[in-house]
């Protein structure tokens, strides 16, 4: 009995071969640009998160000093709030970033510690930079949020009451820049970052910014 095997087979023409090529070539370069695109949105999804993440922290931070200002301080002799050190003069002005107010707080259960918030420059003495708190009573230094590029403040009397309202203004950037965001920056008002005295238009770095903004009122001042 004869058997004949494969007699009508047979193997990829060049054309066929080219063909089913260059399809795999779509399907993986389509692949991979779907890859990249969502490896990008989770990089800026990330990146928006990180951000608000450090705004969180910041501002959970300044509301519960500010609002605690005074206590344990003789009112009658102590200025609890003062706002007064800005980069335009004041004994802490060189630690500040051009155009950024500091926040001296006075937080005393006791002994003297009051506290100095201020914007440092990234590398300065090997810190990360953004918003800093000074304890002026040990000279040490806490990074509260990186990637914080400017802090504003505004004390205002409440036209009620008349005691003290204080306002925070914090301009943050995302930890890392987007090459896609490519857009300008439409500019940060004084309507949106409290303090500032005049609009600015930041760098179009593909960073991208958001401005928090808190009003406290301190519980120790003038009671």
């Amino acid at each position: 009995m004869n058997h004949k095997l494969f007699d009508d087979t047979r193997g990829f023409t060049l054309v066929e071969l080219i063909v089913g090529m260059f399809v795999a070539m779509l399907i993986i370069g389509a692949a991979t640009t779907a890859f990249i695109l969502q490896n990008r949105a989770s990089s800026v999804q990330q990146g928006t998160s990180d951000m608000q993440l450090s705004a969180q922290v910041a501002i959970e931070m300044l509301e519960r000093d500010i609002r605690m200002a005074g206590f344990g301080i003789d009112r009658n002799t102590a200025v609890s709030v003062d706002d007064a050190y800005t980069s335009a003069g004041g004994v802490y002005a060189p630690v500040l970033a051009a155009n950024t107010d500091g926040l001296f707080v006075n937080y005393n259960t006791g002994t003297a510690a009051p506290y100095f918030y201020y914007i440092e420059p990234p590398g300065t003495a090997g810190r990360e930079g953004g918003l800093t708190r000074l304890d002026t009573a040990t000279d040490a230094v806490e990074t509260i949020a990186s990637n914080v590029e400017d802090l504003q403040v505004t004390i205002n009397n409440d036209p009620v009451t008349g005691l003290p309202v204080v306002t925070v203004s914090l301009l943050i950037r995302s930890p890392f820049n987007d090459p896609s965001f490519n857009q300008d920056h439409p500019g940060i008002t004084v309507a949106e970052h409290p303090g500032i005295g005049a609009s600015v238009n930041p760098a179009a770095d593909n960073f991208r910014r958001r401005v928090y903004v808190t009003t406290v009122r301190p519980r120790n001042i003038g009671l």
